[in-house]
């Protein structure tokens, strides 16, 4: 009976200490990926068709919501201007600004972790027209473009266009695509309807 009771008492702090373990420090808790990148100098080149369009991270920006991102496009001709910029958080990748200035309500790319069947929208609307981007997270699988495979989320986006005072409907007043983000890269696959299939060609982190 002795035996009995000194083992259980051996069990007692092996129990406690497994119950009671001290929390991770934050130092060593490792950071959720971001997908899209962060770093000044990061390329990327996509082939379009015959035609390529290449863009670079010109600054990083860090504000109270996550990091603002100013992407530059790099034309044939040497001509540069500011594509777009991005806000990059933990939760996703959004559109802050286009080439013709801010937007009006930021057009969210992208939602993570990635959650299968998850939809959104994001309303790009203005006094002529009713804009609404409609987007749905297919998954995650492997891709594969001449940069490399890549791990990526599937995202089905499609916009939606009708005129607030009736009328014709511009040309593309419904277009749909299909893009694949990766971690550290973003986009590395889009396939438009209609238009021409986008694939990254390299990518300089």
């Amino acid at each position: 009976m002795l035996r009995l009771f000194a083992g259980l008492a051996a069990l007692v702090p092996l129990m406690w200490s497994t119950t009671a373990a001290a929390p991770v420090p934050k130092h060593l808790m490792k950071e959720p990926p971001l997908y899209y990148p962060t770093r000044v100098g990061a390329k990327w080149v996509y082939q379009i068709g015959k035609e390529e369009l290449v863009l670079s991270v010109s600054a990083v920006e860090p504000t109270d919501t996550g990091l603002l991102v100013s992407i530059t496009n790099h034309r044939p001709n040497g001509r540069t201007f500011l594509d777009q910029k991005m806000l990059v958080t933990p939760a996703g990748v959004t559109q802050i600004e286009s080439f013709e200035g801010k937007l009006d309500s930021p057009w969210c790319w992208l939602k993570i972790p990635c959650v299968i069947g998850q939809k959104w929208e994001s309303d790009c609307s203005n006094d002529v027209f009713v804009q609404k981007w409609e987007c749905t997270t297919l998954g995650t699988e492997e891709v594969e473009v001449p940069a490399g495979k890549f791990t990526a989320v599937r995202v089905h986006t499609k916009l939606v266009v009708t005129r607030r005072e009736g009328g014709p409907l511009p040309i593309g007043s419904v277009i749909s695509s299909v893009e694949w983000y990766a971690p550290g890269v973003g986009v590395v696959k889009v396939e438009p309807s209609p238009g021409s299939t986008r694939v990254l060609k390299s990518f300089t982190p």
